[in-house]
């Protein structure tokens, strides 16, 4: 844990005497932890194996995003349109509920199905685009032949600036970029855009969340996925249940 070990951590002092005893005791060892930074280390592990838990067993998309995080960075996978619909209206609705911005980065091939589906919302999504609550990314400049994340990050500059002037609590991303980036194969180029986005969620100036929409996540890019999102939802959740 460094120098000073719990040092670093606001613990009482009574507290970090237990600590230290049960370091130093059998049953720390029966269980393999032989010092602080393995204590810690377990105790993170189980934490995090708990939050992998309660996502995967939250019932519905509507539940999973209400219980989104301001500054999370998730994956989401659906199967079809009635999936990509059910995450829609809840990303609306979120975003609505939370005086956000809600931004779409997509291709501009993907605008016209993307469009049909956010009709069939509950909220009046049009409505939501012509007060600039909702706004659409094109994301083709960025994956032309050499990966360049730049315009999309001007476009959320832009977009920062708007909301902050009316008084927006944050930001929601729903990108497809990665996805149409792991189809092209171009799997160095998917962790480039997830490190960037999970760099951006974490220091932009407004809150900002981040969810990441694909159909098949490859296994080969699956441990470094995993380490680039707070959440990775690996099972489709639907309204009846996870799949």
């Amino acid at each position: 844990m460094g120098r000073n070990d719990w040092a670093y951590v606001n613990l009482p002092k009574l507290l970090v005497k237990r600590l230290d005893s049960f370091v130093q005791s059998q049953k720390a060892r029966e269980t393999g932890i032989y010092n602080k930074s393995e204590l810690l280390r377990k105790i993170v592990n189980e934490f995090l194996e708990e939050q992998e838990h309660l996502y995967n067993n939250i019932e519905s998309i509507p539940e999973f995003i209400e219980k989104m995080s301001n500054r999370d960075h998730i994956v989401l996978t659906h199967n079809n349109d009635a999936e990509f619909l059910e995450i829609l209206n809840a990303f609306f609705e979120r975003g609505e509920k939370e005086n956000s911005v809600c931004v779409l980065a997509i291709l501009k091939e993907e605008e016209e199905h993307i469009v049909k589906l956010t009709k069939k919302c509950d909220l009046n999504v049009d409505t939501m685009f012509n007060d600039q609550d909702a706004v659409i990314c094109f994301v083709d400049e960025c994956i032309k032949e050499k990966f360049d994340i730049t315009p999309f990050k001007n476009d959320m500059e832009w977009i920062q600036e708007s909301a902050k002037r009316r008084k927006k609590n944050g930001i929601m991303v729903l990108a497809t970029t990665s996805e149409t980036l792991s189809k092209q194969k171009r799997f160095s180029d998917v962790l480039l855009d997830e490190k960037y986005a999970h760099d951006m969620a974490a220091t932009s100036d407004l809150p900002l969340s981040i969810i990441c929409l694909y159909t098949t996540i490859p296994n080969n890019l699956m441990i470094e996925i995993e380490k680039l999102h707070d959440v990775v939802i690996k099972r489709m959740v639907t309204k009846t249940g996870l799949q």
